[in-house]
Parts: C-alpha cells; sequence; structure tokens
C-alpha cells in the first residue's frame, strides 16, 4: 500500500521531493496522463507529469519545484515496452534547473530489503548525486542547467513500482494539491492493475499448460515455465529439464529417473515419493522441497556430490538442503 512520506526537511531554496514508494506485486505497466504536459495549470496548482508525456513529448523537461511526477519502473526482465523511458529497469527522467539550487532527496519505502536506486546526472554524463531506498536522504547543490535523474529497479521481485515524485511536501498547500492528485491516480492504477491481473494470470495459466503438453510429449522443457504446475505420477524418466522452473511443482511419485535437473528451480516443490535415482540435481534450488521417501540412489546432489545408499528421503554421504542446496 502505497503512503506519503514526508521530507526530513530542507534548506535554503531548497526543492526537497520524496520519492513515494508504491509496492504492486503485478507485471509491468505502462504510464497514463489525464493532463496536458503536467506543470502548473491556468490556476498555478501543481498538475502531474507522466512517463507517458514524456515518451510521446521528448521536448519536456521536469521541473521538480512544480510537476508532481508519476513513473512507473519496470522489472529488468520485462519484455520491452511501449511506453516507457530510457531502457528496461531503469526509467530517464529529463530535469531543468533554471537556477542553482540546494536540493534535498530522500526515498523510504516499507519494503526493508529494497535496493533501488536513483541518480541525477549532469549533461556531461557525471554523477551529481546518488540516493538509495531507504538510505539517508542527499543533500546537494544543483548548478542551472539540464541534467538526467534516473530509476534503477533491483531485479529482487518480479514487479512494477508505481513511484510518484512529489516536490516541496512540506508545502500545506501543495501538500493538499498532491494529495489529490495521487488519489486520483490511485484509482486509475487499481483499474489499470486489476485488468491487467487477470489478462496476466489467464496468459499465465495457459502458458504453464504449453509447457506441460509439451513435456509430456517430448520429454523435454529447458529453461521453461513449470511453476506450480501438477505432475503428480507423471514418468518422466530420463526428462530434460535444464534450468527449468518448477517451484511449487507438485511431483509426487513422478518418476524422474535419469531426469535432468541441473540448475533447476525446485524450491518448495512436493517430491514426495518421486522416483530420482540417478537423477542430476547439480546446481539445483531445493530449498523448502519436500523430499518424504524420494529415491535419490546415485542422484548427483546440488554441490556435484553422488547420493550413496540407500539415499530415501535424503541424499546419504552429502551436505544437506540447507547447506547446498539454497
Amino acid at each position: 500500500m502505497s503512503r506519503l512520506l514526508k521530507s526530513r526537511g530542507y534548506f535554503m531554496k531548497s526543492l526537497g521531493f520524496v520519492l513515494l514508494f508504491g509496492f504492486i506485486s503485478l507485471g509491468a505497466i505502462g504510464g497514463c496522463s489525464d493532463n496536458n504536459g503536467g506543470g502548473q495549470d491556468s490556476t498555478g496548482a501543481t498538475t502531474a507529469l507522466t512517463e507517458n508525456d514524456l515518451v510521446n513529448d521528448p521536448s519536456l523537461r521536469a521541473d521538480l519545484e512544480r510537476h508532481l511526477i508519476v513513473h512507473f519502473l519496470e522489472h529488468p526482465e520485462t519484455l520491452e515496452l511501449g511506453k516507457d523511458t530510457g531502457e528496461v529497469g531503469i526509467d530517464e527522467i529529463p530535469v531543468t534547473y533554471q537556477e542553482t539550487v540546494e536540493q534535498r532527496f530522500c526515498w523510504e519505502d516499507d519494503d526493508t530489503d529494497a535496493m533501488h536506486f536513483m541518480e541525477l546526472v549532469d549533461s556531461e554524463g557525471s554523477e551529481i548525486l546518488r540516493v538509495d531506498v531507504n538510505g539517508e536522504c542527499v543533500t546537494e547543490v544543483i548548478e542551472a542547467g539540464d541534467y538526467v535523474l534516473t530509476l534503477h529497479h533491483d531485479g529482487r521481485i518480479l514487479t512494477t513500482h508505481p513511484i510518484f515524485m512529489i516536490p516541496n511536501p512540506d508545502d500545506t498547500q501543495q501538500s493538499r494539491e498532491t494529495d489529490g492528485l495521487i488519489n486520483r491516480f490511485k484509482l486509475v492504477i487499481v483499474n489499470i492493475l486489476q485488468g491487467i491481473h487477470d489478462t496476466v494470470s489467464k496468459d499465465a495459466r495457459a502458458s504453464i499448460q504449453d509447457n506441460i503438453d509439451t513435456l509430456l510429449k517430448t520429454n523435454y522443457c529447458l529453461s521453461c515455465n513449470l511453476g506450480s504446475a501438477d505432475l503428480t505420477g507423471a514418468v518422466l524418466n530420463g526428462a530434460q529439464l535444464y534450468d527449468a522452473d518448477l517451484a511449487r511443482a507438485k511431483l509426487g511419485g513422478a518418476k524422474l529417473s535419469g531426469a535432468v535437473l541441473e540448475i533447476a528451480d525446485l524450491s518448495y516443490a512436493v517430491l514426495t515419493g518421486a522416483d530420482l535415482r540417478y537423477a542430476n540435481l547439480n546446481k539445483a534450488t531445493l530449498t523448502g522441497a519436500v523430499l518424504t521417501g524420494a529415491e535419490l540412489l546415485n542422484a548427483t546432489w546440488c554441490n556435484g556430490c553422488i547420493c550413496d545408499s540407500p539415499s530415501k528421503g535424503t541424499c546419504v554421504g552429502c551436505p544437506s538442503v540447507e547447506e547446498v542446496c539454497n
């Protein structure tokens, strides 16, 4: 849930702004706009400048004193977007300072493990400052001129983050204006995300089922997505599953003797009673996997060790899952 984060103070003509970091666990979405290029309207009120505005009009430059900036920062592995600034996983915002100012930048988030960061680079490509999410606020004197502000996704979780960049958060009048704008954007975002969620979920289910069908027909599924697939009792002896995503897959009683599962993700997979004799599990991830009653004799373990007799439910003679299979 997004929350407004107030600046921890600013000095002189500080244009201190806060990155409001909203965590939404969905795939990538593009920006949207209900304004004509952002800035201030005829009454002088703050309006929003969105990623879509910047894509549609490359001549636009953000004014951090006036613009509420709305961006959607996508995961680095997201497919290329039609409406995006910068490369995938990095959003770029052109910025102009009309005069030299001292400015304070802060970025906070409830996700204490987040490692996103922001950089401000001048027209010659030199870094002026960097702000790490949940790190210290950074204050810097910035000379008049053109700059590029970049937002970098940490790539930890496959999600897109809507980010609100708020100017002068300690200004009461401006705070009321930006609160109203953010609330309107939230309504739009919720509707967009619900539609995307329904579509993505349906497409993901169809894709996994296609992969299951291919695997059962050909015994091959290299680097494919079989996450949460139900393969209970499937006959997959000698199957080629190199680098496959089998996280949370149901493989109870499956016949996987001699299967190649090298580098596969089997985290939290159910392998109860599965036949994994002579299977190659080298460098596979088995965090949380259920191996009760699984046959592992002569299997190649996560660290390349060969499982000794009797190896049922555990790999005898080799390190534990916790030691080498995470």
